[in-house]
């Protein structure tokens, strides 16, 4: 029995993603179960009887980045999600046109360039050589990201990342794994998020309240509520509501806080959901 060679649709859908081959190369690979095209091309393949067609992607998705933004393993992951999905994703140049009646994902990373910088400020969006400023508040973590789009023009999405790393994460949350409800803008910062919709229309698009969710700002609104206490050396934080909590853990920790002992303690104690 001969073993069975690897490749295929895997390797072609690697391909499609990087923008390196067409659609109908990568059904032919489909369609040929994993055997080396020949050369010159892919030649035009009869339907095989008994066999169905491979189903056309459901969305498609041109990816258009300057150099060096994305790099071989985000194109993989990118791959991937897509397949697992139907969808058809094609990257490109920063300036590559993009085909019509396909959505397009146009990404750049910190600093922007003058380009990149004027789109987002329609949007609100201040772009800094480290980071960036959306709705009065500064985002200079390297894993912060934001997302936009214009209601009115939903199949463009424009993608700032404070650094590469951050690029791959956000795209797969607003291109792959959508969730509820449709938004125009998506914030990402650590584990939380901050998201909402535009009002349409204009040459600037403003923030419409009802729909604004931002749990960046309730991290933070509940932080600077919290009670700072140093109490045998311990620094504790904490809502006022938890003081009883604090009593009952200090000489739980007390014998890390020996007479002579260099260790330093910061204990944050965060409020049950």
């Amino acid at each position: 029995m001969s073993a069975k060679r690897p490749g295929g649709v895997a390797q072609a859908a690697g391909l499609l993603a990087a923008g390196l081959i067409g659609a109908s190369s990568f059904a032919a690979c489909g369609q040929m179960g994993g055997e080396s095209a020949p050369a010159g091309g892919v030649p035009a393949q009869s339907p095989v009887a008994g066999t169905a067609a491979a189903p056309a992607p459901t969305r498609r998705i041109a990816v258009r980045a300057a150099e060096g933004v994305l790099i071989a393993s985000d194109l993989e992951r990118m791959a991937s999600w897509a397949g697992r999905q139907g969808i058809e994703v094609r990257t490109g140049a920063e300036t590559a046109p993009v085909p019509a009646g396909w959505e397009v994902l146009r990404v750049a990373v910190a600093p922007a360039s003058p380009e990149f910088s004027r789109r987002l400020l329609r949007f609100g969006v201040r772009a800094e050589a480290r980071g960036f400023v959306f709705d009065g508040r500064t985002y200079r973590s390297p894993e912060d990201a934001v997302a936009v789009r214009d209601p009115a023009a939903p199949a463009v999405t424009l993608l700032f990342a404070n650094a590469r790393s951050g690029v791959p994460r956000l795209a797969g949350r607003r291109l792959f794994f959508r969730e509820g409800p449709e938004t125009d803008y998506l914030v990402v910062s650590g584990d939380l998020v901050k998201t909402g919709r535009f009002s349409a229309g204009g040459s600037a698009l403003a923030i419409l309240r009802a729909y604004d969710r931002d749990e960046i700002r309730a991290r933070e609104d509940m932080l600077h509520s919290f009670v700072t206490a140093e109490r045998s050396g311990i620094r504790w934080e904490f809502a006022e509501a938890d003081r009883r909590a604090v009593e009952r853990l200090e000489p739980m920790l007390a014998r890390f806080t020996r007479r002579g002992s260099v260790l330093a303690i910061r204990v944050r104690i965060f409020p049950d959901a």
